[in-house]
């Protein structure tokens, strides 16, 4: 409950809705709580997944998949739809050595319109 409940109250004066940015607004809110100290590397890009997964699960858009970025760190992290009967949704953590540019705010992110990284279309903030 020292987690949960001042988050909940966090969220609500932020006016948050619990869509697929969820667990990257729950990283936000680590960054100002007593916990920031405990924050790494390995547990944003963790988040990252856990949101483009959902976004994955939630979708019903014509879109294939989504990339989010954070001025944390230079990686990506790219969730897809399934394609196919025998592939499940995948997540996928995509290094580079230089990011695009970075994202509006803490997080940023677009969508692909099919299963091909080909072209950098810009980053969208997130959505409340």
């Amino acid at each position: 409950m020292s987690i949960f409940r001042p988050f909940m109250e966090w969220a609500e004066q932020q006016g948050l809705t619990f869509s697929w940015t969820y667990y990257l607004w729950v990283y936000v809110w680590l960054e100002q709580s007593q916990f920031r100290d405990r924050l790494n590397n390995d547990l944003l890009i963790s988040l990252m997944g856990a949101a483009a997964a959902r976004w994955a699960i939630l979708d019903r858009g014509l879109d294939c998949g989504i990339v989010l970025g954070c001025d944390k760190t230079m990686n990506l992290v790219a969730g897809w739809k399934c394609h196919t009967v025998h592939v499940g949704r995948e997540v996928e953590l995509i290094e580079l050595d230089e990011s695009p540019s970075l994202p509006p705010g803490r997080f940023g992110f677009f969508t692909v319109a099919n299963f091909e990284l080909g072209v950098f279309p810009g980053w969208q903030a997130i959505p409340k």
